[in-house]
C-alpha cells in the first residue's frame, strides 16, 4: 500500500505492521473527523502509523471464510478454494480448515510463502493459535459450516479446462 500525505507522512517511509482492507474505515473516519460509529469496528484506524508510530494496538489479525470463493486456479495450497478461519499474531499465522477441522501453523518470519506446516512439530503454538482463533469466532458470533455441501466438486474445474481441451483436440 502507498500513502501520500505532505507533511504528515514522511517521503519513502515503510511500515512493516501488518494492515488490511478493514482497517480503511475507520482511518477515514478519524481523517474525516466524524464521529466513531455505534457499532463495534473490527479494523483500527492506521491514523497512528501514519504519524509515524511503529504499532497499532492489535493483538491480532483474524480472517473468516466460511464459503467456497473461487475456483481452484491453479494458485497453491486450498486457502480460499475451501471454507477456512485464520488467525495471525505476530510472525505466526494458523489456519483451520472448516471440512476436515486440520490446522496449519506458520512462522511467517522464517517463512513468507507458508510453505512448511509446523503444526504437528509446534504442538502447544498451534494449540494456543487455535484456541485464540475460536475465541475470536465465539465473540463475534462468526458462522462455521456445519455439513459438507454435497454439490461441491473439488475437482470441476479442471475437469471444465479437460473437456475444452479434448475438444479442441478433436476438432484438429
Amino acid at each position: 500500500m502507498a500513502i501520500r500525505w505532505p507533511g504528515v507522512v514522511k517521503a519513502g517511509s515503510i511500515c512493516d505492521e501488518p494492515v488490511m482492507a478493514i482497517d480503511f474505515y475507520p482511518t477515514f473516519v478519524e481523517l474525516a473527523g466524524a464521529p466513531k460509529p455505534r457499532q463495534v469496528l473490527d479494523g483500527r484506524s492506521l491514523v497512528p502509523l501514519l504519524k509515524g508510530e511503529k504499532k497499532i494496538n492489535r493483538k491480532a489479525i483474524f480472517w473468516h471464510v466460511p464459503a467456497y470463493l473461487e475456483g481452484n486456479y491453479g494458485y497453491p495450497g486450498i486457502w480460499r478454494t475451501t471454507p477456512a478461519g485464520s488467525v495471525r499474531s505476530g510472525d505466526w499465522k494458523l489456519i483451520e480448515y472448516f471440512e476436515d477441522g486440520r490446522v496449519e501453523l506458520y512462522n511467517l518470519k522464517d517463512d513468507v510463502g507458508e510453505k512448511n506446516d509446523l503444526s504437528a512439530k509446534m504442538h502447544e503454538k498451534a494449540k494456543e493459535m487455535h484456541e485464540l482463533l475460536k475465541r475470536w469466532r465465539e465473540s463475534v458470533k462468526a458462522p462455521v459450516p456445519t455439513e459438507l455441501n454435497p454439490e461441491y466438486n473439488p475437482g470441476a474445474e479442471q475437469d471444465k479446462q479437460k473437456e475444452k481441451a479434448i475438444k479442441k483436440l478433436e476438432e484438429l
